[in-house]
């Protein structure tokens, strides 16, 4: 009887060492939530900030997603609304989104990929690698073109005073240099550079439609109404790809956030020069702001380095806070255009204020904690 008991109890431990083998690993993709004991410590959301999020985007109804993470490790997400209001298809966490100009930084990444190589110089003039352009280009080199210095657009020459003026066309250019440089179309090497990252769900405007593509919408008090031709048309209004025909989604720009500043893409010197600003200007959403390589710089309250996006019916904010390691997209698909640019990126706008407040005040009982 004895052996018979030894036997039952030898038989329930391989069991349970058995079955514990089995379980996953503790990540956010296995659904362990990002608060619980197995989430990094360097930073969490409170739920006091949670709830906070949460009263914002159901009051304003928000038709999107606010997803936030820290090293890819999901610390909120609130996804509401329809990626299509004809099929009525929910958002989720695999909708992919028109990112528009957050599309800039991943062209500065690439340009500055190729420097690393020694396939270029951001010095080099822009005439080196687009022929027949007019003559009064010639001061236009590659840096001018990142940072919106080159004068494209104004009345003075280009090149010649580096005054900061917001310039699509700028990176139109930039495309060509690509293009030129590698000997690949812009959305195949983008393509390449990506999967090596892990993003599956980053394409273009030339690349076939993702299955589950938020379409855009234009909405009035009475009706809305469907954006024709999305994603295609961003080409057909003079946006080149590299100004802001990215498509992705919440998870595959997180990722993008966390390989690129913690130094799994770039050399540390050229992300240094990437978030470096190079002009000031007062942005109608963010404030006063600094323009590095596809990336506005945010001195206070606290650093933070972001890029909203925005084509007809798609506003989009993408920040990355470097001292909590923090990763923030907003995406939605839907824009209310009569009210204004500032009245379509109002809880964008909102959501950031939330967060810089709590990270200042995280900053602050930290100090104090210290002292």
């Amino acid at each position: 009887m004895k052996n018979y008991r030894r036997v039952i109890l030898l038989l329930f431990i391989l069991l349970f060492i058995a079955c514990d083998k089995k379980k996953p690993p503790l990540h956010k993709e296995n659904k362990i939530l990002a608060d619980s004991a197995f989430a990094p410590k360097r930073h969490v959301l409170t739920s006091e900030v949670k709830k906070e999020l949460d009263s914002l985007l159901s009051a304003h109804r928000f038709n999107g997603t606010v997803s936030m993470s820290v090293e890819n490790w999901e610390q909120y997400v609130f996804e509401g609304g329809y990626c299509n209001f004809t099929k009525l298809n929910p958002i989720t966490e695999n909708t992919h989104f028109s990112i528009a100009s957050i599309s800039k930084q991943f062209t500065a990444v690439l340009l500055l990929k190729l420097s690393e190589q020694g396939e270029i110089n951001l010095t080099d003039s822009l005439a080196r690698y687009v022929l027949d352009t007019p003559s009064v280009y010639n001061n236009i080199n590659l840096h001018k073109l990142l940072t919106h210095t080159s004068g494209l657009g104004l009345s003075s020459e280009p090149g010649v005073a580096p005054t900061y003026h917001y310039s699509n066309k700028g990176y139109n250019f930039l495309q060509e240099v690509l293009e030129k440089t590698t000997g690949m179309p812009y959305q195949q090497y983008l393509s390449k550079t990506v999967r090596q990252l892990g993003l599956k769900n980053t394409s273009t405007a030339r690349d076939p439609l993702p299955e589950q593509f938020a379409s855009a919408y234009t909405r009035t008090l009475h009706d809305t109404t469907k954006v024709p031709e999305m994603p295609q048309r961003i080409e057909r209004i003079g946006i080149s790809i590299a100004a802001g025909g990215i498509i992705s989604t919440a998870k595959d720009l997180h990722n993008w956030n966390y390989h690129l500043y913690s130094g799994k893409i770039l050399s540390k010197d050229n992300i240094a020069k990437m978030t470096t600003p190079y002009a000031y200007f007062s942005h109608y959403i963010l404030g006063e702001v600094g323009y590095g390589y596809g990336i506005m710089i945010q001195e206070k309250p606290v650093v933070a380095y972001m890029h909203t996006g925005y084509v007809r019916g798609a506003p989009s904010l993408l920040i990355y806070y470097p001292a909590h390691k923090l990763s923030v997209a907003i995406l939605s698909n839907i824009a209310n255009e009569a009210e204004g640019k500032k009245a379509i990126f109002n809880t964008h706008s909102q959501t950031k204020n939330i967060l810089d407040r709590y990270l200042v005040q995280l900053q602050t009982s930290t100090s104090d904690t210290k002292n």
